[in-house]
């Protein structure tokens, strides 16, 4: 959830700094200098230092809605949620129509079991029509439903999040799980192979579902060249030694494989001699 965050801190960078400074004071200024610091903070994960120029922007030029949402996230990677809250909610009073503080409001609202009002800012986010990541939200609404237990609606959410976006790849990631839980084998392989396209292509993860699906489907020698190009891709890695693992496995299902073909023939070869 924190890469959301972290999305949604970015676009207030731009913002910052495209303000046209004929038409503020020296004071408005100032706080826009450590605000767009303060954001440059976040996005550089150094929170104390987000905060201190956050407050020192908010101090400057009260009553800013994108201070204010940014000042919510400081908080939260502060690790004081009520503190984010309350700067996020604020946000929203000043600007009914701050869609980013609503997305990091409901994002908290699920990190703490807030399910019900998570959806309730995430539905508010989708009457948003002019929003252009709309995807995100209903990526944001099938893990909601995923809290809930309830697979049909999370897959029918992370559909349309990639209906938007077709190249979003921790929807599709998502996807292929809740197929595999399913035993629908083929589906979660469509989907975790989606899940590696792109900008996504180095995510191990997917890399090493695609496997596992090719073995529960029984393709060993495809299951055994993804597996042999993810000990060189992620070389030193976790992923290597779990993809080391799973190619012994492979072997011995290989095996048992051929052994209980080479049965099956023997059996249908041989005349059986009646026991009397």
């Amino acid at each position: 959830m924190k890469t959301l965050f972290m999305i949604l801190v970015l676009g207030f960078m731009a913002s910052a700094c495209s303000t046209n400074s004929k038409n503020v004071s020296k004071t408005e200024k100032r706080a826009l200098i450590y605000y767009a610091q303060g954001t440059r903070n976040l996005v550089d994960k150094e929170y104390t230092k987000a905060l201190k120029n956050l407050l020192e922007a908010n101090s400057l030029k009260e009553g800013d809605t994108k201070i204010h949402t940014n000042l919510g996230m400081a908080y939260y990677f502060k690790k004081n949620v009520d503190l984010a809250v309350k700067h996020l909610k604020y946000a929203i009073e000043l600007d009914a129509k701050n869609t980013n503080a609503k997305l990091n409001l409901a994002t908290i609202y699920m990190e703490t079991d807030k399910l019900e009002l998570a959806e309730k800012n995430l539905q508010a986010v989708l009457g948003d029509l002019v929003y252009e990541e709309q995807f995100r939200t209903y990526y944001n609404l099938g893990i909601l439903e995923i809290k809930r237990n309830q697979r049909l609606k999370a897959i029918s959410y992370f559909k349309s999040s990639v209906d938007i976006n077709e190249n979003y790849c921790p929807s599709f990631f998502q996807l292929g799980r809740l197929y595999y839980d399913q035993a629908n084998y083929k589906e979660a392989l469509k989907m975790y192979r989606e899940a590696t396209m792109g900008t996504c292509y180095n995510n191990p993860e997917p890399h090493y579902r695609q496997a596992l699906s090719l073995i529960k489907l029984n393709q060993y020698a495809e299951a055994t060249i993804k597996l042999e190009e993810m000990t060189e891709k992620f070389a030193l890695t976790k992923y290597e030694a779990m993809a080391r693992r799973a190619l012994v496995k492979v072997n011995q299902l290989k095996n048992e494989s051929y052994q209980n073909k080479m049965k099956a023939k023997n059996y249908k070869g041989n005349i059986l001699t009646p026991d009397f």
